[in-house]
C-alpha cells in the first residue's frame, strides 16, 4: 500500500516546529512518506503475519533494555491519552522520572515522545 503523500503536502500547517527547523522537516517528510499503519484498513493489518520470537531475539540482542526498569504499558481503544497523563503527573510529583511514546499525536510529532511530561524539544 503506497501512503498519501499528498495529504502531507504543506507540513508548516500541521507542525508549527517545521517552519523553522530545515532538520526538523526532513525527519517530517521521511516520516510522513512511510507507511501509515494509523489510517491502514484494519482487514489488512490483521493479515500481517507477526512472529513474536522475531521480536524477543530483537530485544535480547539488545539485551532486554525493557526489563531494565518499571514499565507500564497502556493498551485498548480509549482512555489510554488521559490514564497517561494522570499516571505520568503522580510520578512526577512524586520525584520519580517519566519517559512516553504515544501514538498518534494531536498537533505536532513532538508530542509522541515525552520526558517528566514535556515534549520531545526542538533544539
Amino acid at each position: 500500500m503506497k501512503p498519501n503523500i499528498q495529504r502531507y503536502a504543506n507540513i508548516d500547517s500541521f507542525d508549527t516546529g517545521a517552519s523553522s527547523h530545515s532538520e526538523y522537516r526532513e525527519a517530517l517528510n521521511h516520516i510522513f512518506t512511510r507507511l501509515d499503519l494509523e489510517r491502514v484498513d484494519p482487514a489488512t493489518i490483521g493479515t500481517v503475519e507477526r512472529d513474536l520470537d522475531v521480536y524477543a531475539g530483537f530485544l535480547s540482542d539488545l539485551d532486554n533494555p525493557h526489563l531494565s526498569r518499571p514499565t507500564v504499558h497502556f493498551t485498548g481503544t480509549r482512555g489510554k491519552g488521559s490514564t497517561l497523563v494522570h499516571l505520568e503527573s503522580i510520578m512526577n510529583a512524586s520525584s520519580y522520572s517519566t519517559g512516553a511514546t504515544v501514538s498518534p499525536h494531536l498537533e505536532e510529532v513532538r508530542e509522541r515522545i515525552r520526558l517528566n511530561g514535556n515534549c520531545f524539544p526542538l533544539v
